[in-house]
């Protein structure tokens, strides 16, 4: 959670992040569960982390497909690639990568959802490593758009090429 904040805030949308209990923040917080319970809470007293509100990569895409916003839908799938290339550029690697679950959009911007399980990796700096990680991310973001927008797929394929090609010296 430290890293999501200190090292990749802008690719997570973390807002802040309270690891230790603390005597500072004196504010009470109420949660409302399922059932519509409410839990009242001493936030000095309980491990958080605040995080912008995104919408699913699944839920964004289908909307731009609905909508036959096929420039955005290319864009979403350009911008998810970009955010796995980018947090192993700054050498992080990511042991819970599902896109459909993990990832999402705040307005066009993609940013890691789920982002409790990063850790250090030189290695993955490495462009051979990361092409490698990012086509293992995507293989079931690929199959997901085959079965519901395979028009997507040719968009698709050339991005991951663009990302996971090496470049001509």
């Amino acid at each position: 959670y430290r890293y999501a904040f200190d090292e990749l805030q802008d690719l997570t949308g973390v807002l802040y992040v309270h690891l230790n209990p603390t005597e500072h923040l004196q504010k009470k917080a109420i949660l409302v569960d399922k059932l519509h319970i409410e839990y009242p809470i001493n936030l000095d007293e309980y491990n958080f982390v605040l995080q912008r509100k995104a919408r699913f990569v699944y839920d964004r895409i289908n909307e731009y497909m609905a909508e036959e916003q096929i420039e955005d839908a290319h864009n979403a799938i350009s911008q998810i690639m970009q955010l796995i290339v980018e947090r192993a550029k700054r050498g992080f690697h990511d042991r819970d990568p599902n896109v459909r679950t993990n990832c999402g959009f705040i307005g066009d911007k993609a940013i890691k959802i789920d982002v409790g399980r990063f850790v250090e990796s030189q290695s993955i700096k490495l462009r051979e490593n990361y092409a490698r990680e990012l086509v293992r991310i995507t293989s079931p973001f690929k199959k997901w758009i085959q079965q519901n927008h395979p028009s997507l797929i040719p968009f698709f394929e050339d991005e991951l090429k663009r990302h996971t090609q090496k470049e001509e010296s």
